[in-house]
């Protein structure tokens, strides 16, 4: 697993790389490490590459669901944890609403 974890950041370090480039069923390489189970692969592509954890397949399946139906627990928790931490940035860049009556 070491060895795909090397291999992946070396591609991620290429400039024309899109971590989220889809397959023939609009699968990524998220997708299929969180089908697989590697786990150190998932925290890379999602951490290193910035990959979407939310993009769907042609069967409208995402990396989180291919994920917990294979009983993959700790993919989906460093999806879960990614997108909550995603969340968190955007409420936290979102401007202040304030009302003014005056």
């Amino acid at each position: 697993v070491s060895g795909c974890v090397r291999l992946v950041r070396a591609l991620l370090s290429q400039r024309d790389v899109d971590v989220d480039e889809r397959d023939g069923n609009w699968r990524t390489a998220l997708w299929w490490s969180c089908y697989h189970g590697v786990a150190p692969v998932v925290k890379t592509l999602v951490y290193d590459g910035q990959a979407d954890v939310g993009a769907v397949d042609d069967d409208d399946k995402s990396p989180m669901s291919v994920a917990l139906a294979r009983g993959h627990n700790e993919c989906a928790w460093l999806l879960q944890v990614r997108d909550q931490s995603e969340q968190e940035d955007r409420r936290n860049t979102q401007p202040e609403l304030t009302r003014s009556y005056d």
